[in-house]
């Protein structure tokens, strides 16, 4: 929800956010809901694409990469 100019702080939990900015003009805000979705992530790696066996093998292939050569996984689930 676009709050203009103003932040506002949510007292229902909900996050303040930078919607807008363009050069030389003021920055809009906005209030947002969010939902975490680190664990459906895992979950998904490991149910539907079968990249790991546990949960837990995540975390030690994570551990195990230098560099992703920017490479990135940005979990969109709807």
């Amino acid at each position: 929800m676009n709050t203009g100019e103003e932040r506002h702080r949510s007292k229902n939990g909900l996050l303040t956010t930078m919607a807008a900015t363009r050069k030389g003009q003021s920055v809009q805000y906005a209030l947002e809901g969010s939902v975490f979705v680190g664990g459906a992530v895992i979950q998904w790696l490991r149910d539907e694409m079968r990249f790991i066996n546990e949960s837990r093998d995540a975390e030690y292939y994570a551990q195990k990469v230098e560099d992703t050569g920017g490479v990135y996984l940005v979990p969109a689930f709807t």
